[in-house]
Formats: C-alpha cells, sequence, structure tokens
C-alpha cells in the first residue's frame, strides 16, 4: 500500500512502544518454582490459561489461584504478582514523542493483548513519562484484550476496531512484532508493517511522523 494512502494507524504496546523481555518473567517463575515455565508459558504460545486470563474471562485472583498447582507452598501472591510484571521494563519518551507526531498525521489507535496486572503497571509508567492526558491525546481510542473479551491474532478483534471506528482496512496499517498478529491483520485486508530486533517503530516513520 503507498503510504499517501493511509489514514489509519492500529499499533501494538508491548515490545512496540513499551520495552519488554519476556524471558525476564520465565526466569522469575523458574525462581519461583515454577517447572516447565517454556511450556507453561511462551511470547508465542500461550496456555488456554494465559489466554482466558488476557481475554478478561478470568480474575486475577482466578490468574494467582492458576499458578499454586505449579508452585511450592507458601509463595504469595505478590511474589506472583512481581514476577509476571518482571518482563514491563520501561516506556522511552522518544517514542512517546515519535508517536505525537504520528498522531498529527494519522488517526491512530492503540491494540494490545494484555491482562489486569500488565495494564495496571503501564497505567502507572504512563503517568510517570508523559500523563495520561497526554497518552489519550496520541490514540483516538484504545484497546486492551481483557477489557474488550477478545485478543490478537484472531480476525474479530480487528474487526472490531474497524467496524467501531469507520476505518477502511485498505487504509489501515496495523504494526506489531509478532508475525501470528500481523498475519491476523493481513487476512482482513489490513497492511502491516513489522517492528523487531532490527526495525524500530523510529525506522518506520520519518521525522515529521510519516510513514516511511
Amino acid at each position: 500500500m503507498p503510504s499517501q494512502n493511509v489514514k489509519n494507524i492500529i499499533i501494538d504496546l508491548g515490545f512496540v512502544i513499551l520495552n519488554v523481555d519476556y524471558n525476564l518473567t520465565l526466569r522469575a517463575l523458574e525462581n519461583l518454582g515454577v517447572k516447565d515455565v517454556q511450556n507453561l508459558y511462551s511470547k508465542v504460545s500461550q496456555s488456554e490459561f494465559f489466554s482466558q486470563y488476557e481475554k478478561g474471562e478470568i480474575t486475577t485472583d482466578q490468574f494467582y489461584m492458576g499458578f499454586r498447582p505449579f508452585l511450592p507452598a507458601g509463595i504469595t501472591d505478590g511474589q506472583i504478582k512481581d514476577a509476571w510484571n518482571a518482563m514491563l521494563l520501561d516506556l522511552p519518551i522518544q517514542r512517546v514523542q515519535l508517536l505525537q507526531k504520528v498522531g498529527v498525521n494519522y488517526r491512530m489507535f492503540l491494540l494490545s493483548n494484555t491482562n489486569e496486572l500488565h495494564y495496571s503497571e503501564v497505567v502507572v509508567m504512563v503517568n510517570e513519562v508523559c500523563g495520561y492526558e497526554n497518552w489519550s491525546n496520541i490514540f483516538e481510542k484504545t484497546y486492551y484484550s481483557h477489557l474488550i473479551g477478545m485478543r490478537k491474532p484472531n480476525a474479530n478483534i480487528f474487526e472490531f476496531v474497524l467496524k467501531e471506528n469507520s476505518l477502511g482496512a485498505e487504509e489501515t496499517v496495523f504494526i506489531d512484532d509478532l508475525d501470528m498478529h500481523l498475519h491476523g491483520a493481513e487476512r482482513i485486508g489490513i497492511s502491516t508493517r513489522k517492528v523487531d530486533e532490527t526495525v524500530s517503530i523510529a525506522e518506520i516513520f520519518d521525522s515529521d511522523g510519516y510513514l516511511i
């Protein structure tokens, strides 16, 4: 899709905007005594237990209880919370400033697979870095999986965002770091850009906030 035809940007949060390291949570869970943590949870393939939490189908208390069969006796909810949040690193102000420029040129929407614990931590980070009012000014709307009961890469979450905001798929670009999420968007006609270890969000937009 030629960049001049793009009117809307849908963008992921973790790794794309917010720095994360999934391995820190895996190591923290192992340190708590979780066995075979790589099979229980990974960045690409999650057990149904974690997917339910990301869709808001279970509460945080139920999430803690779900860990109990995999943990030694005596581990507290607070320890589970700290291990779960260990992956969340920081929100670089330079990315926020870039997105402020992007938001002048395009309709901007945030679309994140997340959960209550991570969401609460992100709210604190956003307030510390830029203030939530400024965050809200960047994005026309923000969509968090646990609040809307849907998650990427399922087509319904992309269709929901398009329909609710009267967006044309052919005029929309979705930015994410996972191929399976990008493919989910592509299946309904949304163009995509990938952020990874070699391509940052700063290399997708120019200094004036336009897609390159």
